[in-house]
Protein backbone atom coordinates (compact mmCIF):
# COMPACT_ATOMS: atom_id res chain seq x y z
CA UNK A 1 0.00 0.00 0.00
CA UNK A 2 2.71 2.37 1.00
CA UNK A 3 5.35 1.57 -2.24
CA UNK A 4 5.06 4.58 -4.57
CA UNK A 5 7.49 2.74 -6.43
CA UNK A 6 5.29 -0.35 -7.10
CA UNK A 7 2.37 1.66 -7.51
CA UNK A 8 3.86 3.38 -10.25
CA UNK A 9 5.09 0.31 -12.11
CA UNK A 10 1.34 -0.63 -11.62
CA UNK A 11 0.20 1.53 -13.48
CA UNK A 12 2.72 0.86 -16.51
CA UNK A 13 5.55 3.39 -15.42
CA UNK A 14 9.23 2.43 -14.71
CA UNK A 15 11.14 3.64 -11.90
CA UNK A 16 14.57 4.55 -10.61
CA UNK A 17 15.13 5.01 -6.93
CA UNK A 18 18.09 7.21 -6.27
CA UNK A 19 20.21 7.01 -2.92
CA UNK A 20 21.31 10.76 -2.42
CA UNK A 21 25.71 10.35 -1.37
CA UNK A 22 26.19 8.35 1.99
CA UNK A 23 23.31 6.53 1.36
CA UNK A 24 22.04 3.02 0.17
CA UNK A 25 24.04 1.82 -2.68
CA UNK A 26 25.84 5.43 -3.05
CA UNK A 27 29.37 6.27 -2.37
CA UNK A 28 30.18 8.20 0.62
CA UNK A 29 31.95 11.24 -0.04
CA UNK A 30 33.69 13.21 2.81
CA UNK A 31 30.80 14.95 4.29
CA UNK A 32 31.58 18.39 4.24
CA UNK A 33 31.46 18.07 0.12
CA UNK A 34 27.99 16.52 -0.11
CA UNK A 35 25.13 19.77 -0.82
CA UNK A 36 21.89 19.54 -2.33
CA UNK A 37 23.51 21.28 -5.73
CA UNK A 38 26.31 17.90 -5.95
CA UNK A 39 23.08 16.28 -5.53
CA UNK A 40 21.30 17.85 -8.28
CA UNK A 41 24.34 17.17 -10.22
CA UNK A 42 24.11 13.75 -9.72
CA UNK A 43 20.72 13.56 -10.76
CA UNK A 44 21.32 14.97 -13.81
CA UNK A 45 23.78 13.12 -14.42
CA UNK A 46 21.21 10.13 -13.84
CA UNK A 47 18.61 11.62 -16.21
CA UNK A 48 21.13 11.68 -19.05
CA UNK A 49 21.74 8.23 -18.74
CA UNK A 50 18.51 7.21 -19.05
CA UNK A 51 18.31 9.72 -22.20
CA UNK A 52 21.48 7.71 -23.87
CA UNK A 53 20.23 4.59 -22.25
CA UNK A 54 21.38 2.15 -19.90
CA UNK A 55 22.73 -1.77 -20.19
CA UNK A 56 19.81 -3.61 -21.42
CA UNK A 57 17.28 -0.88 -21.30
CA UNK A 58 16.18 1.09 -24.10
CA UNK A 59 16.29 4.68 -24.14
CA UNK A 60 13.54 6.86 -21.73
CA UNK A 61 11.81 9.77 -23.86
CA UNK A 62 9.49 10.58 -21.11
CA UNK A 63 11.59 11.42 -17.60
CA UNK A 64 9.68 12.78 -14.67
CA UNK A 65 11.28 13.96 -11.26
CA UNK A 66 10.03 13.22 -8.07
CA UNK A 67 11.61 13.89 -4.71
CA UNK A 68 10.35 14.41 -0.81
CA UNK A 69 11.74 16.22 1.92
CA UNK A 70 15.30 17.30 0.92
CA UNK A 71 14.63 15.44 -2.03
CA UNK A 72 12.09 17.81 -3.23
CA UNK A 73 14.45 20.31 -2.63
CA UNK A 74 17.28 18.41 -4.63
CA UNK A 75 14.57 17.70 -7.63
CA UNK A 76 13.66 21.66 -8.28
CA UNK A 77 16.97 22.48 -8.15
CA UNK A 78 17.75 20.06 -11.14
CA UNK A 79 14.87 20.73 -12.65
CA UNK A 80 15.36 25.15 -12.15
CA UNK A 81 18.98 24.41 -13.28
CA UNK A 82 19.47 21.77 -16.23
CA UNK A 83 16.29 22.11 -17.44
CA UNK A 84 15.78 17.99 -18.76
CA UNK A 85 12.97 16.17 -17.33
CA UNK A 86 9.31 16.42 -18.49
CA UNK A 87 7.75 16.98 -15.25
CA UNK A 88 8.43 17.62 -11.34
CA UNK A 89 6.57 15.71 -8.82
CA UNK A 90 7.31 18.05 -5.15
CA UNK A 91 6.27 18.28 -2.21
CA UNK A 92 7.62 21.29 -0.33
CA UNK A 93 6.07 25.09 -0.57
CA UNK A 94 7.47 28.49 -0.04
CA UNK A 95 5.70 29.05 3.35
CA UNK A 96 7.59 26.78 5.92
CA UNK A 97 6.86 28.10 9.44
CA UNK A 98 10.23 28.82 11.43
CA UNK A 99 8.90 27.77 14.73
CA UNK A 100 7.50 24.56 13.42
CA UNK A 101 11.08 23.65 11.53
CA UNK A 102 13.19 24.61 14.90
CA UNK A 103 10.76 22.28 16.40
CA UNK A 104 11.59 19.53 13.66
CA UNK A 105 15.09 20.13 13.96
CA UNK A 106 14.69 18.58 17.59
CA UNK A 107 14.47 15.08 15.70
CA UNK A 108 17.52 15.22 14.44
CA UNK A 109 20.58 13.18 15.72
CA UNK A 110 24.56 13.18 15.31
CA UNK A 111 24.63 9.91 13.27
CA UNK A 112 27.98 8.50 14.87
CA UNK A 113 25.78 8.29 18.07
CA UNK A 114 22.71 6.44 16.07
CA UNK A 115 23.28 2.51 15.76
CA UNK A 116 21.88 2.68 12.25
CA UNK A 117 24.94 4.63 11.37
CA UNK A 118 27.77 3.85 14.22
CA UNK A 119 31.36 4.62 12.18
CA UNK A 120 29.99 7.70 10.30
CA UNK A 121 31.91 10.44 9.80
CA UNK A 122 31.33 13.77 12.11
CA UNK A 123 28.97 16.07 10.21
CA UNK A 124 26.57 13.30 9.49
CA UNK A 125 22.80 13.84 10.88
CA UNK A 126 20.21 11.15 10.95
CA UNK A 127 16.66 12.09 12.42
CA UNK A 128 14.66 9.99 15.05
CA UNK A 129 11.21 9.20 14.11
CA UNK A 130 10.26 7.81 17.22
CA UNK A 131 10.12 11.25 19.00
CA UNK A 132 6.79 13.28 19.95
CA UNK A 133 8.50 16.20 18.20
CA UNK A 134 8.59 13.38 14.77
CA UNK A 135 4.65 12.61 15.74
CA UNK A 136 3.99 16.66 15.33
CA UNK A 137 5.82 17.35 12.14
CA UNK A 138 6.28 14.38 10.02
CA UNK A 139 2.94 12.14 10.46
CA UNK A 140 -0.59 12.46 10.30
CA UNK A 141 -2.71 12.00 12.72
CA UNK A 142 -3.68 8.51 11.26
CA UNK A 143 -0.63 7.44 10.26
CA UNK A 144 -0.40 4.06 12.23
CA UNK A 145 2.79 2.83 14.52
CA UNK A 146 4.09 0.62 11.40
CA UNK A 147 4.99 3.68 9.91
CA UNK A 148 6.41 5.13 12.53
CA UNK A 149 8.86 1.98 13.05
CA UNK A 150 9.30 1.52 9.40
CA UNK A 151 10.43 4.60 8.98
CA UNK A 152 12.99 4.83 12.16
CA UNK A 153 14.32 1.35 10.98
CA UNK A 154 15.14 2.67 6.81
CA UNK A 155 15.89 6.26 7.62
CA UNK A 156 18.87 7.58 5.56
CA UNK A 157 21.75 10.13 6.87
CA UNK A 158 22.21 13.85 5.12
CA UNK A 159 25.22 16.11 5.59
CA UNK A 160 25.19 19.07 7.99
CA UNK A 161 25.97 21.41 4.95
CA UNK A 162 23.42 19.63 2.66
CA UNK A 163 20.43 21.39 4.35
CA UNK A 164 21.14 24.91 3.94
CA UNK A 165 21.68 24.36 0.74
CA UNK A 166 18.21 22.76 0.05
CA UNK A 167 16.85 25.15 1.34
CA UNK A 168 17.61 27.48 -1.39
CA UNK A 169 15.19 25.89 -3.46
CA UNK A 170 12.39 27.09 -0.79
CA UNK A 171 13.43 30.69 -1.53
CA UNK A 172 11.17 32.69 -4.19
CA UNK A 173 12.88 32.81 -7.52
CA UNK A 174 14.30 28.98 -7.85
CA UNK A 175 10.93 27.59 -9.19
CA UNK A 176 9.75 30.40 -11.40
CA UNK A 177 12.90 28.75 -13.64
CA UNK A 178 11.19 25.49 -14.02
CA UNK A 179 9.53 25.53 -17.53
CA UNK A 180 7.95 21.64 -17.16
CA UNK A 181 4.60 20.63 -16.01
CA UNK A 182 4.94 20.66 -11.76
CA UNK A 183 2.65 18.78 -9.17
CA UNK A 184 2.73 20.01 -6.00
CA UNK A 185 1.32 17.32 -3.72
CA UNK A 186 0.95 17.56 0.06
CA UNK A 187 -0.53 16.15 3.33
CA UNK A 188 -3.45 18.62 4.86
CA UNK A 189 -1.27 18.01 7.95
CA UNK A 190 1.93 18.99 7.13
CA UNK A 191 3.11 21.41 9.61
CA UNK A 192 6.46 21.64 8.58
CA UNK A 193 6.09 21.71 4.61
CA UNK A 194 3.18 24.18 4.35
CA UNK A 195 1.19 24.72 7.51
CA UNK A 196 -1.67 26.56 6.70
CA UNK A 197 -1.86 27.14 3.08
CA UNK A 198 -2.01 22.93 2.82
CA UNK A 199 -6.06 23.34 4.47
CA UNK A 200 -7.22 22.27 0.46
CA UNK A 201 -6.00 22.35 -3.03
CA UNK A 202 -7.25 25.41 -3.70
CA UNK A 203 -5.64 26.86 -0.68
CA UNK A 204 -2.12 25.39 -1.95
CA UNK A 205 -2.71 27.04 -5.34
CA UNK A 206 -3.71 30.22 -4.34
CA UNK A 207 -0.44 30.57 -2.45
CA UNK A 208 2.16 28.95 -4.54
CA UNK A 209 1.15 29.62 -8.42
CA UNK A 210 2.88 32.82 -7.68
CA UNK A 211 5.97 31.15 -7.67
CA UNK A 212 5.86 29.54 -10.95
CA UNK A 213 6.00 30.48 -14.83
CA UNK A 214 2.82 29.85 -16.54
CA UNK A 215 4.90 27.08 -18.29
CA UNK A 216 5.03 24.82 -15.48
CA UNK A 217 0.97 24.28 -15.68
CA UNK A 218 1.03 24.38 -11.83
CA UNK A 219 -1.18 21.57 -10.60
CA UNK A 220 -2.22 20.80 -7.10
CA UNK A 221 -3.14 18.25 -4.87
CA UNK A 222 -3.59 17.81 -1.02
CA UNK A 223 -4.56 14.30 0.72
CA UNK A 224 -6.94 15.46 3.85
CA UNK A 225 -4.51 14.32 6.92
CA UNK A 226 -1.37 13.48 5.61
CA UNK A 227 1.49 14.70 7.62
CA UNK A 228 5.01 15.45 5.86
CA UNK A 229 5.68 12.15 4.72
CA UNK A 230 2.46 11.94 2.63
CA UNK A 231 3.57 8.75 1.28
CA UNK A 232 3.37 6.53 4.64
CA UNK A 233 -0.47 7.64 5.32
CA UNK A 234 -3.58 5.62 4.92
CA UNK A 235 -4.39 7.42 1.96
CA UNK A 236 -1.43 6.75 0.11
CA UNK A 237 -3.27 5.03 -2.60
CA UNK A 238 -5.35 8.19 -2.96
CA UNK A 239 -2.44 10.08 -3.43
CA UNK A 240 -1.00 7.44 -6.04
CA UNK A 241 -3.71 7.55 -8.17
CA UNK A 242 -3.37 11.49 -8.03
CA UNK A 243 0.09 11.12 -9.34
CA UNK A 244 -0.70 8.80 -12.26
CA UNK A 245 -3.44 11.34 -14.04
CA UNK A 246 -1.29 13.59 -14.04
CA UNK A 247 1.34 11.93 -15.27
CA UNK A 248 -1.02 10.20 -18.22
CA UNK A 249 -2.20 14.06 -18.93
CA UNK A 250 1.92 14.58 -19.52
CA UNK A 251 2.32 11.80 -21.59
CA UNK A 252 -0.87 12.29 -23.59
Amino acid sequence: MYSFARAMNAAGYATLALDRPGNGQSSTPPVWTVTASGDASGVHTAVQALRRGIPDVDPFETVILGGNALGSGVSVLEAANYHDVDGLLTGYSHSIDPLVALDSAKTSRHAPDDPAFRGSEPGWLTLAFNTPEAARNYFGPHDGPEVIETSERTKDRFSLTEWPDGLVATLPGATSHIIVPVLLAAGSQDRLGCGAICRDAATLYAAESQFYSPAAQLRTYVLEDGGDMINLSPGAPEYQAAVRDWMDSINN
